[in-house]
């Protein structure tokens, strides 16, 4: 009975053995398949890792390439900068000058205009004073020479009126005297009428010069 028995457990230790061991071996073959599967996806992972770097690299490759080749874009543009300036500059100052030399021309016209109208507002207003100064001159004159006139004429007047009465009195004077004196006289008498003659025209040939003179 025992040797049954240890028989039957002997079977079933090597049955439950051999299960194991199939288990194991099942075990071990999933686990080499999901090693071989994380293998696979590792090396293609690393594929698609340097194949990913490469672009990489060629991306950085590039663009430094393209940025070598901006910076001489630029450095180029940069003189054609500078080159334009030095011409507008350039051509500033030209267009200064020629401005200045404009201005100065300008300037100069404008001055010669300027006395040129100055000139001709200035010369009527000249002739139109020497004009007002001449005929003030001669209104001055014209005035002086009415005065003169009316002078003589007051003169002329009063020589007469003066001649008039010497005359009277010289005849009346005369007149007793021929009374009371000799006829041997008469020369004298005839002698102051010729006097008073000369009197009386003395006047006039005064009126006559001052007419002259004016």
């Amino acid at each position: 009975m025992r040797e049954r028995e240890l028989r039957q457990v002997k079977s079933q230790l090597k049955a439950q053995n051999a299960k194991m061991q199939q288990q194991n071996i099942s075990w071990r073959r999933r686990m080499e398949e999901k090693e071989e599967q994380v293998k696979e996806v590792l090396v293609q992972k690393d594929a698609e890792m340097q194949n990913i770097v490469s672009q990489l690299l060629l991306f950085e490759a590039e663009l430094r390439r393209e940025q070598s080749r901006i910076e001489d874009l630029l450095s180029e543009k940069d003189a054609q900068i500078a080159s334009q300036q030095k011409e507008i500059e350039r051509l500033r100052r030209s267009v200064d000058a020629k401005t200045d030399n404009n201005s100065a021309v300008t300037s100069s016209d404008s001055a010669f205009s300027s006395l040129d109208i100055s000139d001709s507002k200035d010369r009527p207003n000249g002739t139109r004073d020497v004009r007002i100064y001449e005929d003030a001159l001669s209104s001055d004159s014209q005035h002086a020479v009415q005065k003169l006139k009316d002078g003589l004429v007051k003169i002329r007047a009063i020589q007469d009126v003066t001649n008039v009465k010497s005359l009277e009195l010289c005849h009346d004077s005369e007149k007793k005297r021929v009374s009371y004196r000799a006829p041997q006289k008469m020369k004298d008498l005839k002698a102051k009428r010729i006097n008073t003659h000369k009197v009386h025209h003395r006047p006039v040939m005064s009126e006559m010069t001052a007419q002259a003179i004016l």
